[in-house]
């Protein structure tokens, strides 16, 4: 579908943009609600304002004939409320906290008196939105600066308290945090500055946004249920809302320090567990062994400082902050990788990890006149980091990602039933440049030493890597961009069976820009693999089995010229004063170009209903039944299957490969590459954005105290997936038949994949979720939440799989399913071993709990606790290795086709149980306890100073993340069953905090 046949859709929207249109503005909230007098009936024309420290100017709404009255474009603060009307006494509410997207109901009595007549009212603040049925919570900066989570206290921390989310730390050691959650990957997630998108197109995962939480006033995160105004994206929908100065000026500056000294040793903390599968006994986390290990530690040297204020007083203010971070990792290692890199390089020291970074934020607020506000803001998060991982014998990883978000933004208010909000932005967020390949440390070739060799069909693959030096195959310059463009608008209608909030909107990104330079190193000879020559004994020394050439060295491997532009109609139908109905539905044109072949990959329009009620059980607007029925696409990012997949360039590959192992490498298979004329068959033309089609059904009550109770069910089933279909292959009509060669699109060539939608199998998920929070009154506040997930595989095998030929019957599973981001499921019975994708699954564990609270005392002290427990990784379907002469082998034709390549079928690989789900091994679970504890000191003229010292994994608890990349779920590998990504050891940091 061409993009002129939703041309009439932004028609619509500019005609009811000059037809008194409006919305709330995405990072805003609001009160609504009726003014009535004693006998209930409604008062016309009271005067609703709000007043508060978060708002330049005085709020205010007048009462429609039935006493209801709609305060909208209330940034997230306190506020004070005040009703006013002729012969009534003016009514006053206190600390009514506003959140950011948050709609709440707050009605007023109003007893008959004077206007000078006034009740202060201090009654509990409202907690339940009412206005969006989806599941929506939000976290307050200062809170969130509170909590004793993680050592590099980034601002995406508060994601460690989301009900839902499955976090852990990333695999390089860095103390950055990786999310998923709902069956996402950890970049899906959808990520807004003030509304515009701030990720990186180069690699959109949070890890990769740098914010100093100093700047944050309130975040809004949505972890499912969303209405149409949000852009695309399957994962969680996050908005950023940072702080806009004042009439006064206000600031910070804190330190945040934890020398390695201040860490502890858990290496030997794990909890142990033994498997015996298949004949091979696995003994994994042994607490002598693994005291061997290195753990992984933080070394943190980080300022922050924040100035607000105005520069001229109610119209112009401003605020600004800064951090500058500067850190160091301790890299998890096991005792047997510790014992590996002793035995092979005795003279080799151990090294850790490091990362350095500015990062600034600026922010202009302007009320241009009683209507109409604007901003302007910049942000930059470029940050150079190493990344080496455990199984690195050498320092050989440099990288970079972030660069500069510059912004600007439009908020009017046309009367009392319209707002608009414009929004321009645009990021050179990217990955590493020249200057950060210049600090590469690597030499020669990648090294990867394996425990023995296994021929495989015509080739020779590793038993698995045990180590790993040398260099990086290759270094990449990575250049990205994209610009935005959104508009968002309602028009307010009292009347046609309620009220209606019909929205409307756009929302543009012509430019998404991501290029790839690839560069491989030592002029193109950039990899070999190694054996032992005795795997009993390291000192026998190694002898090479593979080597792999490019020519040429240098490619341009990919140029990704992409868009996205969208529009939504949405009406928040409210037909009685305790009933609310979402009905909407987004559109979006999907533009993506490969600009080396200049071919289209995918051109497609994508359709998301929405659909979502929210009822008022009871007058007193505690109790909300909500409900959500959505189809949600994925997001257009840089790194997903389809730029991933059409980006090889025209680099040709040469291997040779030593099959009799006599040391002398006498195979030689050269891989063609890429050209124009096979690039244009490798996308299918009717190509489109992955979806999740998604159920939500909750109930929300307010309790006294402050306390709000959300417990909902939750039901997503993941479509069309980006797949992989091999479309060279004369593959057999049933199981257990040979195959039959290669030739249907290029005789000279083997496996030559198209990418498409999976079609044949979807991944699903269910879930339970409990959350509950407390607003600060008392001197406490928290949010806890729990999550049960259950998961399994619907549908059947990729059509051109091996394992549908081989092991038809095996396919179930309902433990680590297949990743998200697709790509992953067209060979599940690998001619290689050591593949990541067997048991890297991390978004599937089976429940997690959250904890995060706060406490103010007397005397200025002050606490914080947060607890996280989270369910151990699964291994992985187990798979075992068959002789090079079995039968189950034999009988699928020889090892290679009449044109000289692999055949595919002829894998020696087999699952050991029935079905993949069977017989996987699931981990100890994770707990991590954080404490803190300050004193709070007053200083001269309102400034005060924070002293206070963090403890992070209180306990020091010793389990792991995930299990070893390289073949944990295969019982010939010497890592079956081996973990990695230790969680962090217990760690003391010191803060101080001037606040004036």
């Amino acid at each position: 579908m061409r993009f002129k046949k939703i041309h009439p859709m932004i028609g619509l929207a500019g005609a009811m943009l000059l037809a008194s249109t409006a919305l709330f503005a995405q990072t805003d909230g609001g009160l609504r609600g009726y003014a009535k007098d004693e006998q209930g009936a409604g008062l016309p024309g009271a005067t609703i304002t709000a007043t508060g420290a978060s708002a330049i100017a005085p709020i205010a709404a007048v009462t429609d004939a039935e006493g209801y009255y709609r305060l909208i474009n209330l940034k997230p603060g306190t506020y004070l409320i005040t009703v006013k009307m002729q012969g009534f006494t003016t009514i006053k509410r206190e600390k009514i906290l506003i959140r950011a997207g948050g709609t709440f109901a707050l009605d007023f009595t109003l007893k008959v008196g004077g206007l000078e007549e006034s009740i202060v009212v201090q009654a509990e603040t409202p907690m339940l939105e009412v206005s969006k049925p989806g599941n929506v919570l939000n976290f307050d900066g200062d809170f969130q600066k509170e909590m004793p989570i993680q050592a590099r206290r980034n601002w995406s921390d508060f994601l460690e308290l989301t009900p839902g989310v499955i976090s852990r730390s990333f695999d390089d050691g860095s103390g950055r945090q990786v999310y998923f959650g709902h069956a996402t990957e950890h970049f899906a997630h959808v990520i807004q500055l003030e509304g515009t998108l701030a990720s990186n197109y180069n690699d959109a995962q949070i890890t990769y946004v740098a914010m100093g939480a100093d700047m944050i006033q309130d975040i809004q995160v949505k972890t499912g249920g969303v209405d149409a105004s949000a852009p695309l994206g399957t994962g969680l929908v996050m908005n950023v809302v940072t702080k806009s100065g004042g009439n006064q000026f206000k600031g910070s500056a804190g330190w945040a320090y934890q020398p390695f000294d201040f860490n502890d040793n858990n290496a030997g903390n794990c909890s142990p567990f033994s498997n015996s599968i298949n004949g091979v006994t696995a003994v994994s986390c042994d607490p002598v062994k693994a005291a061997l290990g290195t753990p992984t530690t933080a070394y943190v040297n980080q300022f922050d400082a924040s100035l607000g204020g105005p520069i001229k007083k109610d119209r112009v203010w401003f605020f600004g902050a800064i951090r500058k971070a500067k850190s160091e990792s301790g890299i998890s290692r096991t005792g047997v990788e510790v014992q590996r890199l002793q035995q092979f390089f005795p003279n080799k020291s151990l090294f850790n990890n490091t990362s350095e970074s500015w990062q600034p934020y600026l922010k202009l607020t302007a009320r241009l006149n009683s209507s109409h506000e604007a901003q302007v803001f910049y942000q930059r998060d470029r940050l150079t980091f190493s990344g080496d991982r455990e199984y690195n014998y050498e320092p050989v990883f440099v990288s970079a990602t972030g660069g500069s978000l510059y912004g600007a933004k439009l908020t009017s208010v046309w009367g009392q039933n319209l707002t608009s909000t414009l929004l321009a932005s645009y990021n050179n967020k990217g990955g590493s440049d020249g200057s950060t390949l210049e600090q590469a440390p690597g030499s020669g070739p990648q090294i990867v030493i394996h425990q023995r060799a296994n021929v495989q069909a015509s080739s020779v693959s590793g038993s698995g890597r045990i180590l790993e030096g040398g260099n990086a195959q290759s270094l990449g310059l990575q250049p990205a961009s994209q610009i935005i463009l959104r508009g968002d608008f309602t028009y307010f209608k009292n009347g046609w069976g309620g009220t209606h909030e019909f929205q409307t909107g756009f929302f543009a990104a012509p430019r998404n820009r991501y290029d790839l330079q690839t560069q491989y190193v030592n002029g193109g000879f950039f990899l070999e693999e190694q054996r032992m020559k005795d795997p009993s004994n390291p000192a026998a020394g190694l002898v090479p089995f593979h080597r792999r050439y490019a020519t040429p060295a240098t490619v341009n491997a990919r140029e990704a010229h992409d868009s996205n532009h969208g529009v939504y109609l949405q009406d928040t139908w409210r037909p009685t004063s305790r009933l609310t109905v979402n009905l909407g539905v987004r559109l979006d044109k999907v533009r993506r170009e490969d600009g080396i072949f200049d071919v289209v990959r995918q051109d497609s329009l994508e359709i998301g209903p929405r659909f979502g009620f929210s009822y008022m059980i009871g007058a007193d607007s505690k109790t909300v039944l909500r409900g959500t029925a959505v189809r949600v696409h994925e997001q257009v990012m840089g790194r997903d299957g389809v730029t991933n997949f059409g980006g090889t360039g025209a680099a040709a590959f040469r291997d040779l490969y030593d099959r009799d192992g006599d040391g002398v490498l006498e195979t030689e298979v050269l891989t063609p590459g890429r050209s124009a004329t096979l690039a244009s068959s490798e996308f299918d033309p009717d190509l489109h954005q992955p979806y999740v089609d998604e159920f939500i059904l909750g109930l929300r009550k307010q309790f006294p105290g402050q306390i709000g109770v959300d417990i909902s069910g939750i039901k997503r089933s993941y479509k069309d997936t980006y797949g992989l279909l091999e479309i060279n292959g004369l593959y057999p009509t049933a199981a257990g038949q040979p195959f039959g060669g290669f030739g249907r699109v290029d005789p000279t060539r083997g496996t030559v994949f198209q990418q498409t939608n999976n079609t044949w199998s979807s991944l699903e998920y269910k879930a339970v979720e409990i959350t509950v929070t407390k607003n600060f009154s008392r001197g406490f506040q928290f949010v806890t939440g729990f999550n049960r997930q259950w998961q399994h595989f619907g549908g059947d095998w990729n059509p051109t799989d091996p394992a549908r030929f081989i092991q038809p019957g095996a396919f179930a599973s309902n433990a680590l399913l297949y990743m998200p981001r697709g790509n992953n499921e067209e060979n599940s019975l690998p001619l290689a071993t050591g593949t990541t994708v067997h048991t890297y699954g991390p978004t599937w564990q089976k429940y997690s709990f959250r904890f995060g609270g706060t406490w103010v005392g007397p005397r200025g002290f002050n606490a914080a606790l947060s607890l996280t427990m989270v369910a151990g990784p699964s291994s992985g379907p187990i798979v075992t290795l068959l002789a090079a002469n079995d039968p189950q082998v034999l009988q699928y034709g020889p090892a290679r086709t009449s044109n000289n390549q692999n055949n595919p079928l002829a894998t020696r690989m087999r699952f050991v149980f029935p079905t993949r789900g069977e017989g996987q091994v699931e981990a100890p679970a994770v707990k991590t306890l954080g404490l803190k504890i300050g004193k709070k000191i007053k200083l001269v003229r309102g400034s005060e100073l924070e002293l206070a010292g963090s403890v992070f994994n209180l306990l020091n608890a010793g389990n792991y993340f995930q299990y070893n990349y390289s073949g944990a779920n295969e019982t010939f590998n010497p890592n079956f069953l081996q973990m990695r990504n230790q969680q962090a050891a217990r760690g003391f940091q010191a803060t101080a905090v001037v606040r004036f």
